[in-house]
């Protein structure tokens, strides 16, 4: 987790370094809120990762 957040925080991906922090809180206490942060946090990461497929095709043009 710890270098999830790094990454996120050093490319700007302000939503997804949250949810990571969040999730890793949760994680932390054991928290049962945990398994809903991690499904967040699965959707930040395809968000994420088509936002980069779309800076990808865009490059190729």
């Amino acid at each position: 987790m710890h270098s999830l957040k790094g990454i996120a925080g050093n490319l700007g991906f302000n939503r997804l370094l949250l949810c990571a922090q969040h999730t890793e809180q949760l994680l932390k206490v054991g928290d049962k809120n945990a398994n809903a942060a991690i499904k967040e946090l699965i959707i930040q990461l395809k968000q994420v990762h088509i936002y980069i497929k779309i800076l990808d095709v865009s490059n190729d043009k």
